[in-house]
């Protein structure tokens, strides 16, 4: 049996967190794991075009569910105008303001330091 906990490593870059939570075997983790996970579904489907209509049927319901995923995702968790490259600059990692209980999430680059969470599980 385990069960989770979360571990404050203090201010570092996104790839440094990565690197240390595979360190400590955590998870470290993304919003986007969910909808990737779907997309590939998606390309599989699309590569081999098998004309059955429950595969037709469950691939649309994907689409459906990766669209209203993002839209869920965007609404429900990102600032107004986010997320938006600020100054035409790669950011593709997320950070939370404390403007709010919602609607809080900015983008920010990867390599800005930031305090971190990762998850690990525990035996109990």
């Amino acid at each position: 049996m385990s069960t989770n906990c979360s571990e404050d490593r203090g201010e570092m870059a996104a790839a440094t967190v990565e690197r240390g939570s595979q360190n400590i075997e955590a998870n470290f983790k993304t919003l986007t794991e969910e909808r990737d996970e779907l997309k590939m579904r998606l390309i599989d489907f699309d590569k081999n075009t098998l004309a059955i209509k429950t595969l037709t049927q469950e691939r649309d319901e994907l689409k459906t569910n990766v669209t209203n995923f993002s839209k869920y995702v965007r609404k429900r968790f990102w600032a107004s105008n986010e997320p938006n490259s600020y100054g035409k600059k790669e950011e593709d990692c997320a950070e939370v303001r404390y403007h709010g209980n919602e609607n809080n999430w900015n983008d920010a680059p990867c390599d800005q330091q930031n305090v971190w969470i990762c998850e690990k599980k525990v035996p109990l």
